[in-house]
């Protein structure tokens, strides 16, 4: 099923400190990706800086998001910025482990702990 961004699922929104909360709503794989990088290039491109992945909806993730997440984390962190994924479930954790992408894609319990400094 594709995951719809920017219209219910996926709506970014304000969170303390200045971070900029998206929620993923489904998983994050070779058939979403794309609409998902659109959609992240597009929030950057409007000034937020800090972002918040809630992948709390999350139960799935291939090479495909994985790359979209360090894409959007090296974009933000060259103008300044940053991203963490909040809330990302073992299957997600894992990928991160196996693949060593730990430091480039900080992960938190929740989106409060995410966005809290």
């Amino acid at each position: 099923m594709a995951a719809s961004y920017g219209t219910g699922g996926g709506r970014p929104r304000a969170a303390d400190d200045g971070w900029t909360v998206v929620e993923v709503p489904g998983d994050l794989d070779f058939y979403s990706a794309p609409d998902f990088a659109k959609y992240l290039g597009g929030i950057a491109a409007a000034g937020a800086r800090r972002l918040v992945i809630d992948m709390r909806d999350v139960a799935f993730m291939d090479s495909s998001g994985l790359r979209v997440l360090l894409n959007a984390a090296r974009d933000l962190r060259e103008n300044g910025g940053a991203l963490r994924l909040a809330a990302p479930d073992e299957q997600v954790l894992r990928l991160i482990e196996v693949t060593q992408v730990g430091p480039l894609l900080p992960t938190y319990r929740d989106v409060g702990s995410a966005s809290g400094d």
